[in-house]
């Protein structure tokens, strides 16, 4: 794949992931605009705990399926991906129902205020279309089909809009009507997904139990890692409700929403980059790669600092504008919340280099425990000077931590291994 094309799949990605994030902004904005920020606490920590079951799936499932297909003949492929399929739809079954148990119960012993029966059916729904919706678009991305993807998310957004402006018409803006509209959302979206990939091949149960095992083998080492970092990347949330109250969560995640467009654009450079990085892997072209990834991380780090400093200077005109008197001290959130994107974005670039081979995943789950004690042991560490930042501060050293092992320890040792074999 030239480099031409590469920018072209990746400037539709961007347009594809600018789109789900100004999805995602509307959903925040009339939590920020037309809720209580109770509300919003209660919605951001189940949001964080389907990211989780989304990150397991992706570690099960979406990862090693990544890392293994693209070096296999298309005869190969159609019969791997099918029998994906259906091992991802267990999967996903699986892991919805499961969260949603533990989250019942959790809200059983902690605080029943919130434990609303409509809220844990939309969960569930909502939780099982994400994962299905997220697999999809992962073998679209394996096909090159990037417009599709885009055909995909704006289906979904369309339909997730038009709940949350009929929950906002009925002034009932809360976690189950948003969770509701997500449901329904990820539902349609994932019937337009099968119609542009066809029906896959029928497979014996014996051929999906061995892609299982193969699907295993990879992302054994992927499971804990990807925990762990949900665990370092998400656990500010419940530590500052536990520490300061729903409030400061709600202050949070105001200001991490304003962000979310570097995020989004970060994600997308990795859906399309991590088919092409494993196809070049395996072919041995690491001088491209890495030609790749200095562009990438030079565009990255000016993105990141011209984005930060215009939505710092601009704040006063945002906060009249969107956030209302309840939202004051979102500027110093910008500040911290930039840094974690920056730091985030420029080990996403190495992740997805060291996910380029099989090489790279057990060292990767090392690295996610280093930087989730770093994460647990600052927060307390920095609570008495940093108060509220504190969560977010090590949050912020815990990325940091994570991209100096990835640059200077995984990838380098990645290379030497595959120029050693070269060698032999």
């Amino acid at each position: 794949m030239k480099l031409r094309a590469i920018v072209k799949t990746s400037v539709v990605s961007v347009v594809d992931q600018a789109w789900l994030g100004a999805v995602g902004f509307a959903v925040g904005l009339a939590f920020i605009r037309h809720a209580e920020k109770s509300e919003y606490a209660y919605y951001s920590m189940l949001y964080a705990a389907m990211l989780l079951v989304q990150a397991i799936h992706n570690a099960l499932v979406l990862a090693p399926m990544t890392t293994l297909v693209p070096g296999q003949s298309r005869q190969v492929q159609r019969l791997f991906l099918s029998a994906t399929t259906v091992v991802q739809y267990r999967y996903a079954i699986w892991l919805a129902a499961t969260t949603t148990a533990l989250v019942a119960g959790f809200g059983l012993i902690v605080d029943t205020t919130y434990l609303r029966l409509v809220d844990l059916t939309a969960f569930a729904v909502a939780t099982w279309a994400y994962m299905a919706r997220e697999y999809y678009r992962a073998m679209l991305f394996i096909h090159g089909k990037v417009e599709d993807v885009f055909q995909v998310d704006f289906s979904y957004g369309i339909v997730y809009l038009a709940g949350l402006a009929t929950a906002y018409l009925m002034s009932s803006v809360s976690t189950g009507t948003v969770l509701v509209a997500n449901g329904i959302a990820g539902v349609v979206s994932l019937g337009w997904s099968r119609r542009l990939l066809g029906t896959p091949s029928a497979v014996s149960t014996g051929e999906s139990a061995q892609v299982a095992r193969e699907l295993w083998r990879c992302g054994r080492w992927s499971l804990p890692s990807v925990v762990v970092s949900w665990v370092y990347a998400n656990a500010y949330i419940y530590l500052s409700a536990t520490l300061f109250g729903a409030a400061v969560v709600a202050d949070l995640q105001a200001g991490r929403l304003l962000l979310v467009p570097l995020g989004m654009t970060v994600l997308a450079w990795s859906n399309v980059m991590r088919p092409r990085t494993s196809e070049w892997f395996d072919h041995r072209n690491l001088a491209l790669i890495m030609r790749v990834m200095r562009f990438s991380l030079i565009g990255l780090v000016m993105m990141c600092i011209a984005y930060v400093g215009c939505l710092y200077l601009s704040f006063p005109l945002i906060r009249t504008a969107l956030m209302g008197a309840r939202y004051q001290n979102v500027d110093t959130h910008i500040l911290y919340w930039g840094l974690y994107f920056l730091a985030s974005g420029i080990r996403a670039v190495g992740t997805v280099c060291m996910l380029s081979g099989r090489e790279g995943y057990q060292p990767l789950y090392y690295y996610g425990w280093s930087a989730l004690l770093v994460s647990i042991l600052l927060t307390f560490a920095l609570e008495p000077t940093l108060g509220i930042f504190s969560a977010l501060a090590a949050l912020i050293c815990a990325e940091v931590v994570l991209a100096a092992l990835i640059w200077w320890l995984g990838w380098p040792g990645m290379v030497r291994a595959r120029s050693n074999s070269e060698g032999r």
